[in-house]
């Protein structure tokens, strides 16, 4: 299944500059921890904002317009490796045309550290008491 690209239309861009106010950022989130992204350009109703994963559309069903405060969302309930890259916030025009493009955040994603129980198969250690 490809991911759909997510229009969110609030408005009308008509005659105005938009750029962007508030840049999604960049960020390490541990494996399976919610998270999410944010942007706002400097219109109070920008025609339509769209975010990109690592030049694709993402799935809409990750993305929210908080009108409250002029704010996209891009929110992860459970983060996956396969979720960290390069997130872009665009603001379309009345036509569809780009009109800005926000600075892209890079998402990290840290997992557990696996230790290998064999690696201390043959080894010994002493405790030691530093109180």
């Amino acid at each position: 299944m490809s991911p759909a690209l997510l229009l969110v239309r609030v408005g009308s861009t008509r005659g105005q500059s938009t750029s962007f106010r508030d840049h999604p950022a960049s960020s390490t989130v541990l494996l399976n921890f919610p998270t999410t992204l944010s942007c706002s350009t400097n219109l109070p109703y920008p025609q339509t904002i769209v975010w990109q994963f690592n030049g694709a559309g993402v799935n809409r069903e990750r993305s929210t317009f908080d009108s409250n405060s002029g704010r996209s969302l891009l929110s992860f309930t459970s983060i996956a490796y396969s979720d960290a890259g390069n997130y872009t916030c665009i603001a379309l025009g009345s036509s569809n045309n780009v009109v800005a493009t926000s600075q892209p955040a890079v998402l990290s994603v840290q997992g557990k550290a696996n230790i290998d129980k064999h690696l201390f198969d043959n080894s010994s250690f002493t405790l030691v008491n530093n109180t």
